[in-house]
């Protein structure tokens, strides 16, 4: 069950400042908060979602744009404000792909994001990039994994940064060694013709809790990992973040699921559309999969697709926008449907503002 919503309020969507307007700080506020620069409180988060389809992504911040420009008008609106997604402390192992023993880690922890307050001003820094270049059409951002003795899948999120899923980097109690990372052309069949671009992971950061404990419940709930590379990714397209809302939890809205599998015999990157499955309704096997860390979605995943990318499109002025709001960890045995870590806060900071990768 999810927590109780907090008390109705007024909220002029779009004034994330709480200066009473929409301005061109509020659209910089929101590019900042998905790249993982500040944590949000129920009101901040509430205003953030523009266009109120329970997901905050960078459509919002275009919709601010455009309300400052006089495109489009603000509305405000009375409404239950959104929980705030997770965003503690989280502790990571992180472990050198140069070293000969794979078991070999050392651990860090990542505090939350600071705060934003009411008197907060960003200004606009190199790295918050256009809005119009974080449009994904080609979804050359979603890799395959060599894995040496399997494949797993993964996405590109920052430069050098590739998301996937714990267990297929870290398994049977150590890393796994000499994984490559292969980026396929907009074809998306897996042949050497189509093999555009191959890096070899230079480190692997995982959460402890996923090393450590032996229980099924929090490998689940932690099932996530960074891949670092030394090359360049951005070229083929870094993934927008986006941090779902309880209210989308319920909302029965479309996401789609992107990894590699074989289908009809050919073994190519693809994708699955279905709804949002609501917590209230998981059956009760799956009780133990918490809403506040994890994403069902009737979009399909296969084996070969794990750590593959759950995201939302949103569309506004003719523009869509995809957002990455999981990573895909696996699937319901029966109908395939998409289990996956929900992306809030913590993930955005351990993916786009890590201190301790590359360094």
């Amino acid at each position: 069950m999810l927590t109780n919503p907090a008390a109705v309020e007024k909220v002029l969507l779009g004034d994330v400042d709480g200066n009473k307007k929409v301005d061109i700080n509020d659209t910089v506020l929101i590019l900042q908060y998905l790249l993982g620069r500040y944590q949000a409180d129920a009101y901040q988060f509430t205003a953030m979602d523009v266009n109120q389809d329970g997901a905050v992504t960078t459509t919002d911040a275009l919709m601010v744009q455009n309300v400052e420009s006089g495109s489009i008008e603000s509305v405000t609106v009375k409404k239950e404000l959104y929980n705030v997604p997770d965003q503690s402390e989280r502790s990571y192992f992180r472990h050198l792909c140069s070293s000969s023993d794979a078991t070999s880690k050392t651990r860090y922890s990542i505090a939350a994001p600071n705060s934003l307050t009411s008197a907060s001003v960003l200004e606009y820094e190199e790295e918050v990039s256009p809005l119009s270049d974080i449009i994904d059409t080609e979804n050359t951002n979603v890799v395959q994994l060599d894995l040496g003795s399997g494949i797993g899948s993964g996405f590109i999120v920052g430069s050098h940064v590739i998301a996937t899923a714990a267990h297929c980097v870290y398994d049977n109690n150590k890393f796994v060694d000499n994984i490559k990372v292969n980026i396929y052309n907009t074809k998306g069949k897996v042949s050497p013709s189509n093999l555009i671009h191959t890096s070899t992971a230079k480190e692997l950061h995982v959460p402890v809790e996923y090393v450590s404990s032996d229980q099924a419940i929090a490998k689940e709930n932690f099932d996530y990992a960074l891949i670092y590379v030394e090359d360049d990714l951005s070229n083929y397209g870094v993934w927008s973040l986006g941090v779902l809302s309880d209210s989308f939890m319920n909302s029965e809205r479309w996401l789609t699921a992107s990894g590699f599998r074989t289908l009809d015999n050919i073994y190519a990157r693809y994708y699955s559309e279905g709804s949002v499955i609501a917590p209230d309704t998981w059956g009760e096997g799956e009780a133990h999969n918490l809403p506040i860390y994890r994403l069902y979605a009737k979009s399909q995943s296969y084996r070969g697709k794990s750590g593959g990318i759950m995201y939302y499109k949103s569309d506004f002025n003719n523009e869509s926008v995809k957002s990455a709001v999981g990573v895909i960890t696996g699937n319901h045995p029966d109908t395939d449907y998409s289990w996956a870590v929900r992306m809030n806060p913590n993930l955005i900071w351990f993916y786009k503002q890590n201190p301790t990768a590359g360094k």
